[in-house]
């Protein structure tokens, strides 16, 4: 399978990426806040992937990694993480987090760790994400990873 990456366009791109997060049992809850970027994978005019990261001053969140079942098994996900990583590089991010309730793994994979929730939200508490579940409570089952941009 080829794909095609770009950055997604909040106007043009809002509803296929949000049916895509929403189909995968991702929360769309400050999708495209100011200074957030979305990278989407492309296969035939479709959107099938797609990766978020929102920065918080040196620290970021790496959030809403979307693959559309069509796409999966040829290490999309993997690809649009790597792409997210180099933009949060050069965006100034030295750590970057995530949240998982089942793709931990994955991110243990690329050289991620696991970090209890309360030493992560500190770092990135200005993230639409953080605020969010503050407020309305947390996944009981939610895992938090980081990865240090300044040794990989």
């Amino acid at each position: 399978m080829r794909f095609a990456f770009r950055d997604a366009h909040r106007r043009s791109d809002l509803a296929r990426v949000s049916a895509l997060i929403e189909a995968c049992g991702l929360s769309t809850v400050g999708l495209f806040s100011p200074g957030s970027v979305y990278i989407v994978a492309v296969r035939d005019l479709s959107v099938v992937g797609v990766c978020g990261l929102e920065p918080d001053g040196d620290a970021g969140l790496l959030r809403s990694l979307a693959v559309d079942p069509s796409a999966r098994g040829v290490k999309l996900s993997w690809r649009l993480v790597e792409l997210i990583i180099a933009r949060a590089r050069l965006s100034g991010v030295r750590r970057l987090f995530t949240f998982s309730k089942d793709t931990g793994d994955l991110f243990i994979a690329m050289g991620w760790h696991d970090l209890p929730l309360q030493e992560v939200t500190p770092e990135i508490e200005n993230t639409t994400q953080v605020i969010h579940y503050h407020k309305v409570g947390w996944y009981p089952d939610e895992r938090a990873l980081c990865l240090d941009l300044n040794a990989t």
